[in-house]
């Protein structure tokens, strides 16, 4: 079990990084893990949270 999203923002990551920290979405910058550049840790949180980061992501990446 683990209480955070691991994910490979590819080179939106400085991007995506700032925009969510401006919304308040706790994230936290990683950068290369293994072959994949760019990784992100997003908490895991409330319902409320996790569908505004959702809805950030989509709206970021969609």
């Amino acid at each position: 079990d683990a209480n955070f999203v691991l994910f490979d923002a590819g080179g939106a990551d400085k991007r995506v990084y700032t925009a969510l920290v401006e919304q308040g979405i706790s994230i936290r910058k990683l950068g290369k893990i293994g072959s994949h550049q760019g990784c992100l840790r997003v908490t895991v949180g409330t319902k409320e949270m996790n569908s505004k980061f959702l809805l950030a992501i989509r709206d970021l990446l969609g």
